[in-house]
C-alpha cells in the first residue's frame, strides 16, 4: 500500500481557511479524527486517505501531501518521536530492545511518555535497580475508568530498531511490586480481577498495533511477585490475526504491520480478568529485559533464576 506523508502546517492552514474544526474535515471526507492527527504529525498515511481529503477541500493531491519515498530503512523520519537519525541492528538470535541501563556516551532515556485518562486517572513510571542489581521500569498506576495507564517505552539509546527476520518474538519479564501489597496474591476480594497487561508495538512506519485478537487481548495476567515471561509474536499471519491497529479495533484488508524496524513498545496497565484490556483500578507492575528474539523461551531460564534467589 503506498504512503503518503501530509505537508506540515498544510492542513492546519485548510482547517483555518475553510473556518471547519479537524472532526468535520474527517467526517465530510469520510475519513477517521486520527487519519487526520496522523497527517498533522507528519506519520505517513494511505495515498487513499490524502485523495479523499483533497476532494473534500477541493484541491489536488499534491498540494496536501507528497509519497513517502523514503526508503523503510532510512531512520530520518525518527527524529519526530524522540530518536536518533540512525538505526541499530546486531546479527544475533537475542538482543536488547531495551535494557534500562545507562550507557556510556549516549543518553538511554526509556520512557518515551506516559498517558493516563484525564478524569483522574493516574500513571508514573521510574527506573531502579532490583535484588539483583539489574535495572528495570517500575510503573504506579491508578485507573478511574476503561481506559488504562499507557508507558511508551524507548529502544536502548533512542535508536530505532532493525528487526532481523529470525527475531520473531519480543519478550519481557513482567511481576507485581514487592510495595503492591494490595495485590500480592494478584486478586481483588471476590473479584477474580488481577493485574495485567496489553502490549503496543509501533511499526517502521510509526505505526501502533495492538497485540489482540478481535476477541480478546492475548498477554496473561501478571502472576504475582515472581518474575514471569510474557511473549510477543511479531509474525503477522492473516489466516490467525493476532494484531490490529489502535484506534480502530480492526485491520482493513492489505493492512498489516511493518516490523522490520521497531520503534517503539507501549505498555498498557490495570486491573482486570484475562483477555480483557487492562481496566480500573491500582497497582505497580515492573518491567525488564525487553528483548527481541527467535525463541519464546528464551527468558524462562532468567525468570527461574532470578525466582530462586
Amino acid at each position: 500500500m503506498e504512503k503518503y506523508i501530509a505537508y506540515q502546517g498544510v492542513i492546519d492552514a485548510f482547517k483555518e481557511s475553510r473556518e471547519l474544526t479537524f472532526a468535520e474535515m474527517a467526517r465530510l471526507a469520510d475519513i477517521s479524527p486520527d487519519t487526520i492527527n496522523r497527517m498533522r504529525q507528519g506519520v505517513p498515511v494511505s495515498k487513499e486517505s490524502i485523495s479523499a481529503l483533497a476532494k473534500c477541500l477541493g484541491v489536488p493531491s499534491e498540494r496536501l501531501g507528497t509519497p513517502a519515498t523514503l526508503p523503510k530503512n532510512d531512520p530520518s523520519r525518527y527524529t519526530s518521536i524522540g530518536l536518533y537519525a540512525e538505526l541499530r541492528a546486531e546479527d544475533a538470535d537475542e538482543v536488547a530492545f531495551q535494557d534500562f541501563r545507562p550507557h556510556t556516551g549516549r543518553l538511554n532515556n526509556p520512557i518515551s511518555y506516559l498517558w493516563a485518562s484525564s478524569e483522574g486517572g493516574e500513571v508514573s513510571a521510574r527506573t531502579l535497580a532490583d535484588e539483583d542489581e539489574e535495572r528495570l521500569l517500575r510503573i504506579q498506576f491508578h485507573n478511574v475508568d476503561r481506559y488504562p495507564g499507557n508507558v511508551a517505552i524507548h529502544p536502548t539509546c533512542l535508536t530505532a530498531r532493525q528487526k532481523l527476520d529470525s527475531q520473531i518474538y519480543l519478550t519481557f519479564l513482567a511481576r507485581i511490586a514487592e510495595q503492591d501489597d494490595a495485590h500480592r496474591d494478584n486478586a481483588g476480594p471476590g473479584s477474580g480481577e488481577q493485574t495485567i497487561v496489553a502490549v503496543r508495538v509501533s511499526d517502521a512506519h510509526l505505526e501502533q498495533w495492538e497485540y489482540r485478537d478481535s476477541v480478546s487481548y492475548l498477554l496473561p495476567p501478571v502472576d504475582g511477585t515472581d518474575w514471569s515471561v510474557f511473549v510477543v509474536d511479531l509474525e503477522f499471519d492473516a489466516t490467525r490475526p493476532h494484531w490490529k491497529k489502535f484506534g480502530t479495533g480492526v485491520s482493513f484488508p492489505g493492512e498489516e504491520p511493518d516490523f522490520s524496524v521497531i520503534t517503539g513498545v507501549v505498555i498498557e496497565v490495570g486491573r482486570g480478568k484475562a483477555g480483557e484490556r487492562p481496566g480500573p483500578g491500582d497497582g505497580v507492575v515492573d518491567i525488564t529485559r525487553i528483548h527481541l528474539t527467535k525463541d519464546r523461551k528464551f527468558l524462562k531460564d532468567v525468570a527461574h533464576a532470578k525466582n530462586s534467589r
